[in-house]
């Protein structure tokens, strides 16, 4: 104690200040230790006794201190009671309470993430629920419609599909074009049986039909208030064919072509899902899927940059006598003459703005030409008449670098020089030529925010163009964050504006459908396309082109996707379309019935009626799909485009076109001519579907049986249609499985209450006998066949057509002849005499058939001999010696009929047991 004090005491005249002069006391150089070693040592010299006590209390009490008064106090201190002491618990063990905790830790963990589970399963499930519940709802409101649509005259569902045209003429030209398209369809999968590309961009532009030559100058730069000036025709129909010989429909098959690279690929290439890999599969972030949209900006861009000089010429043609080009002259030539053909009036240029040398607007000249292109030779012009560009004389260096570049990227050094150029020429007080301003920002990428130069870009086309100039795909965010703007910062940005920013009538809906394909949003295009009816039918082919080339997203799981065509998929980050229901609303929707419907749905493209003066009216509509069942069979073929062969992530596809191709080959009454006929001596004569099986990933015979035949036996079957299931089965050699059907329609007929056909029966209980004795006939009359069918299911085919029989005498009240029939087939004793001990003894070896239609079997008969005995109870009592005979050898048949169902009593339920025992019980009571 004393120790740790003055080592406190210490430290603490450590911290006083230094002496003054006026007290010049020495500094205690000892430490703690030596302090406390002499204050011992001097109290061992002094030895205490009362006259040092009284003087310590007198020097005490000088300094004003009562000594006794202290000394009383610190004896009255409990010295013992201040601190007490702890005594060890023996029994205290420190591991055992750490694994306790550490276990409750544990517990305590495993409920808390057993609670967060919970709570994210019941949040999923209220989401699922939700959507559910949303789909549902629409489900139920469009099967309302089309509820609605059929107690309205019988009309189809899908009658406002297209809106078809109420004149005649109109409506064979669209049923002109529906053919023309559905013979592309056709060849498209005629190529891909031989693993062939096929040009189905060019295919499709040929096919439209032009009701007759369009010789008005092909104005391909529209403004949005030019595309107002010139709306399509009110009637749908009349707007579809006015849409096809406008020359933008053409023009945007151009487009596609330019972006899926049909026409620039060369003999060699698979064009054929040439982008599902590196556009579709890839991520969005990978190497790959940048590449191929840097690709696919470029050839938009280059589209557009053909446009322009397209434009050119057309207008230099149409005003050949103004401006005289004469010959054949160059690209530059060319460009002078349309320059001064547009900027110049009377000898004097229109723009006062314009820096004019040598009588051209330079600036202009090297925008047009790089508008057109033409980036190289804008350069060589330059650099050839440096002196027409001394206003910059640095231009044709930045000029340089940006065009030698492989992504039109300045350095970062010449980016801000070139930036200090614009911000002079941008804010200057004096008049700017405005080319020389876009320019300057093309080149450095100035001022990302404003999208616009309106003395400039004045066209739709010029708008785009600029935008893909200016958009980058690799830039490090990093580095040049500040100069971001991508690709989808445009694509959102073309959203957001819409279609009334583009075409504000909303009568040409062709502009807003071009500028989204060009800035490769081709989701949103073809649902634009789609909702607009005079676009539709186009809409489903610029769909296919596009899935053709795999540069249509779908959803991942259209098994399972909503009514919606426009998907949002991956938090809403990616759009997909729903292609498979755009095809299946095309196929399901109405058209005019075809005066020679049923001789031409064998035609080679199942072409449509074109007769002009077929008569029309509502009444004479009916399903695409019913009337032609190949031409909507192609279109279904098309789905799996879709496939891991051609690399996409997943044969879902493949899975929904064979379920489709299912349906329509179930909804159709010319199944023969789809699958094929069966041949027992050569095995079987193919079908129209065999040699389009590969398309759906059926590459073998094996495939073929278990993707196709054998799901569409099944479905045969649960609809009622038991001969075409047989025939299923038939093709596939599956002999076996065909005698099960005869048997499974056989015992239905049994559970029939009478003879009378049912709800979805197709044939009579006569007509099935007489179709399974003849299938079993023509079976036995090929050794093959009757070697593959097992001897317990053809006596099982037989014992139950007695049945049967027996069932059709007992409904007409013919019992003697029924129980003679079932008696014939030795499985049940209709006879006392009848030896029991071999027919249980055979009851073992009897197919499942015969032992699940016993019960209606037994009781059927039981209640035939009653209804028999009955018979000759009832009569005059004068005929009784007479009936005598008869009635006992019916009650013995009765005996020896229950003592059966005794010895079998275990493979025959109790109830049955309980019915037959209560006739027999009645006959007794009635006897006695």
């Amino acid at each position: 104690m004393a120790s740790s004090a003055f080592k406190k005491l210490y430290e603490s005249s450590k911290l006083l200040t230094t002496p003054s002069s006026s007290q010049p006391l020495p500094f205690l150089k000892r430490d703690v230790s030596q302090i406390e070693k002499e204050t011992d040592s001097m109290t061992k010299r002094i030895k205490p006794n009362q006259q040092l006590h009284a003087k310590a209390h007198y020097f005490l009490a000088q300094g004003g201190i009562n000594s006794q008064e202290l000394a009383q106090n610190l004896n009255a201190i409990n010295k013992v009671s201040t601190t007490q002491r702890e005594e060890y618990i023996s029994n205290t063990n420190v591991e055992g309470y750490l694994a306790q905790m550490h276990e409750l830790d544990i517990i305590d963990t495993i409920e808390e993430l057993r609670q967060q589970t919970d709570d994210y399963v019941d949040t999923l499930e209220d989401n699922m629920f939700r959507d559910d519940m949303k789909h549902n709802q629409l489900r139920i409101k469009e099967a309302q419609e089309m509820e609605s649509h059929r107690s309205n005259n019988n009309a189809d569902p899908y009658t406002h599909y297209m809106n078809m045209s109420t004149t005649i003429k109109a409506q064979s030209q669209m049923e002109e074009q529906m053919t023309s398209y559905a013979k592309v369809v056709m060849e498209i999968n005629d190529k891909r049986k031989g693993n062939k590309d096929y040009p189905v961009i060019k295919a499709f532009s040929e096919a439209m039909k032009v009701n007759k030559p369009d010789t008005s100058i092909a104005t391909t730069t529209t403004t949005a208030a030019a595309a107002a000036t010139n709306p399509m025709m009110a009637n749908a129909i009349d707007g579809v064919m006015a849409g096809n010989k406008d020359h933008r429909v053409k023009d945007i098959w151009k487009l596609l072509d330019k972006l899926a690279g049909e026409s620039e690929a060369d003999v060699n290439d698979s064009i054929k899902t040439r982008y599902m890999k590196t556009y579709l599969v890839s991520p969005y972030d990978s190497t790959e899927a940048l590449c191929s949209r840097q690709h696919l900006i470029k050839c938009s861009k280059a589209w557009l940059e053909d446009q322009s000089i397209q434009f050119m010429d057309d207008s230099l043609l149409k005003y050949a006598h103004e401006v005289k080009p004469g010959g054949n002259p160059s690209f530059l030539m060319r460009l002078q003459s349309f320059i001064k053909l547009t900027y110049k009036k009377s000898n004097q240029w229109t723009d006062s703005r314009l820096e004019i040398v040598d009588d051209l607007p330079v600036w202009t000249y090297i925008f047009m030409a790089l508008r057109s292109g033409q980036d190289k030779l804008a350069l060589e012009y330059i650099q050839q008449h440096p002196q027409m560009f001394q206003s910059e004389p640095q231009f044709v260096e930045y000029l340089k670098e940006y065009i030698s570049n492989p992504n039109q990227c300045l350095t970062k050094e010449t980016r801000d020089k070139v930036m200090v150029i614009y911000q002079r020429l941008e804010f200057s007080e004096r008049n700017v030529d405005p080319y020389k301003l876009i320019l300057i920002k093309i080149l450095g990428r100035c001022e990302l925010n404003k999208k616009n130069c309106p003395d400039v870009i004045k066209t739709t086309e010029d708008y785009l163009w600029l935008q893909l100039t200016l958009i980058r795909e690799n830039l490090d965010e990093h580095e040049f964050w500040q100069e971001k703007y991508t690709l989808q910062d445009l694509q959102q940005l073309m959203i957001k504006y819409g279609a009334t920013r583009f075409d504000p009538t909303g009568t040409t809906p062709w502009t807003y459908f071009k500028v989204l394909l060009s800035t490769l949003q081709f989701e949103h295009a073809i649902n634009y396309l789609y909702k607009n009816e005079q676009t539709r039918l186009q809409a489903i082919h610029f769909a296919i082109a596009l899935m053709y080339y795999g540069l249509l997203r779908i959803p991942k799981e259209p098994l399972r996707t909503s009514i919606d065509l426009l998907i949002m998929e991956d938090n809403n980050n990616t759009v997909t379309l729903n292609f498979t229901r755009m095809i299946y609303q095309y196929i399901h929707h109405s058209i005019p019935i075809s005066n020679n419907v049923e001789t031409d749905k064998r035609n080679e493209y199942g072409a449509l009626s074109t007769n002009p003066a077929a008569t029309v009216t509502k009444k004479q509509k009916s399903p695409y799909i019913k009337q032609y069942p190949i031409n909507s069979l192609h279109y279904l073929l098309l789905m799996s485009l879709y496939s891991t062969r051609n690399g996409y992530v997943n044969n879902n596809m493949v899975t929904l076109a064979r379920s489709y191709v299912r349906d329509l080959i179930l909804s159709t009454d010319d199944y023969k001519y789809l699958l094929g006929i069966p041949r027992p001596d050569i095995g079987k004569q193919p079908g129209y579907m065999d040699s389009y099986s590969r398309l759906l990933e059926m590459e073998n015979e094996q495939e073929y049986i278990r993707c196709l035949l054998h799901p569409l036996a099944e479905n045969y079957v649960e609809r009622g249609k038991y001969a075409e299931a047989i025939y299923n089965y038939e093709l596939s050699g599956d002999y076996n499985l065909a005698v099960d059907i005869l048997n499974h329609q056989l015992t239905l007929a049994l559970r029939r209450h009478s003879q009378s056909m049912e709800d979805g029966e197709r044939m009579t209980v006569s007509e099935m006998i007489q179709f399974t004795q003849s299938t079993l006939a023509n079976y036995e009359q090929h050794q093959h066949i009757v070697q593959m069918v097992s001897d317990i299911k053809k006596r099982t085919v037989r014992v139950l057509i007695e049945f049967v029989r027996g069932k059709q005498y007992y409904d007409q009240n013919d019992y003697d002849k029924a129980l003679q029939v079932i008696g014939q087939t030795g499985v049940i004793p209709t006879d006392y005499s009848t030896d029991l001990l071999q027919i249980v003894g055979q009851f073992e070896n009897l197919d499942t058939s015969i032992c699940n239609s016993m019960p209606d079997v037994l009781v059927m008969t039981m209640d035939m001999l009653y209804r028999m005995w009955q018979g000759y109870t009832n009569s005059d009592d004068s005929l009784r010696p007479v009936l005598q005979t008869p009635i006992e050898t019916i009650e013995k048949k009765v005996r020896n009929l229950l003592v059966f169902v005794g010895m079998i009593r275990l493979k025959i339920s109790s109830d049955i047991i309980i019915k037959l025992n209560r006739l027999e019980m009645n006959m007794m009571d009635r006897r006695n």
